[in-house]
């Protein structure tokens, strides 16, 4: 039977980033406050919602289109395959616009109530938008074109922030808590793990690549979660977060 040490299980580990340091300041030329941001690096696509506008950016930060919505962009998120960026609006509608001559599309799904922290994720498989009818999870299958609503977690936190991993979505609720889940169309999202990170913590992004989690936190700080695991924690002084 073999047997490691603490150090040799280390290195079988995913390299996770030991610094973060400052790179640029992207102004956005049109729009306001920006609300929602989505990057897909392996399409080459920056999605951002700033209020009434959604911008397309490259990789590499240049601008490339912008369209103006009618009304206030609450989240967006990028469909690869078809090309479409799916936004959530402020009456709780969710449509998209399409790449090809950036038009816009028509109305997808349509929710009577949210609470104040409406999201949407989007995967190659499916959509989902959080606090739909409560503290639940909407989602809907692009395959079959069918929605359903589910608990997920605690039916007392509201979700602020969720992202999709490979086969997986990460969801942050107004604790602080970070946890990941197995979606399904036929049965409520299955829990995989949890970390606890600090209750004021807004926004967290994942890499698809290797798995790390990064969380927007209080006092400028930067949360690094791998494998349901808190890395290591960072303050940058330099910007906002």
């Amino acid at each position: 039977m073999l047997r490691f040490t603490d150090t040799e299980r280390y290195r079988f580990k995913q390299p996770i980033p030991e610094s973060v340091v400052y790179q640029q300041l992207l102004k956005l030329p049109h729009g306001s406050f920006c609300y929602s941001i989505n990057t897909e690096k392996l399409s080459n696509i920056v999605a951002f919602g700033c209020s009434d506008e959604i911008l397309i950016y490259d990789s590499n930060l240049h601008c490339k289109s912008h369209m103006a919505s009618k009304d206030f962009v609450r989240s967006v998120g990028y469909h690869a395959e078809s090309r479409k960026v799916y936004y959530l609006d402020r009456s709780w509608k969710v449509g998209y616009v399409t790449l090809n001559g950036f038009q816009s599309g028509k109305k997808v799904l349509d929710f009577e109530t949210c609470n104040d922290y409406p999201r949407i994720a989007v995967s190659d498989e499916y959509l989902v938008v959080s606090n739909v009818g409560g503290y639940k999870l909407h989602v809907y299958s692009f395959s079959s074109m069918t929605s359903r609503r589910y608990f997920c977690g605690s039916d007392r936190n509201w979700i602020r922030s969720l992202k999709f991993d490979v086969d997986s979505l990460i969801t942050l609720d107004v604790t602080g808590l970070v946890s990941k889940y197995k979606i399904s169309e036929t049965k409520s999202p299955e829990f995989l793990w949890s970390c606890p990170t600090a209750r004021g913590a807004y926004a967290l992004c994942v890499d698809k690549n290797t798995g790390v989690v990064y969380v927007t936190g209080p006092d400028h700080m930067l949360y690094i979660i791998y494998g349901g695991m808190l890395s290591f924690r960072k303050t940058i002084k330099s910007f906002w977060l």
